[in-house]
């Protein structure tokens, strides 16, 4: 064999893989980003679309603090405890980094203030009860309407679908819309008395 016929036949047999390892090197960022931006799973009878489900979170609660607030009467702007700006920017730089983490974040911060809400109406809640415990006796004490204990367990399953569903991606916008979404919760807590 002659040196002609031989790099020809060695051109012609690495051909094919060369070409699929200089496609997949050429599509790999569009690709992971497409896999990335997963954002809707199917399953055995479920779907679910993390940021859709923020999205009607925060509309059910616009609806059922205000109707909840007027009930109670105006309450005054001191007692609010909006989160200050610079702990919004926090979180949302964890968001940045990593969506799940500023999730579980949001989360704490709606778990803090439903304990704190708890000890301020001295329900003798043992401090080992969780929030779900916590957040029935509040609706039993008529301190919260059951609509917002609905919006906040919806609150806690979104946030348990970020840590335990880890085949979809969470966007930094939607953990971001979560964060603004505990910040409300956790206002309104605050501002009950």
């Amino acid at each position: 064999m002659d040196w002609p016929s031989f790099t020809s036949s060695i051109v012609a047999s690495l051909a094919w893989p060369i070409t699929v390892v200089a496609i997949i090197f050429i599509l790999r960022r569009p690709v992971s980003s497409l896999i990335l931006s997963i954002r809707r799973i199917h399953g055995r009878g479920y779907t679910i679309d993390f940021g859709e489900e923020v999205e009607s979170l925060d509309q059910q609660l616009d609806e059922a603090i205000p109707t909840f607030v007027e009930q109670l009467g105006e309450v005054p702007r001191e007692r609010t405890g909006r989160t200050t700006r610079e702990q919004l920017e926090r979180y949302y730089s964890i968001a940045m980094d990593d969506a799940r983490t500023a999730v579980v974040s949001g989360w704490l911060l709606i778990e803090e203030s439903v304990r704190d809400l708890a000890q301020r109406k001295r329900l003798g809640i043992r401090h080992y009860a969780s929030t779900f415990q916590i957040l029935k006796q509040l609706v039993k004490q008529k301190i919260i309407s059951r609509e917002v204990f609905n919006s906040i367990n919806q609150a806690r399953n979104l946030r348990n679908e970020a840590i335990y569903m880890t085949d979809f991606h969470i966007s930094t916008t939607d953990a971001r819309n979560y964060m603004a979404l505990a910040d409300k919760i956790s206002s309104y807590l605050r501002s009950i008395e």
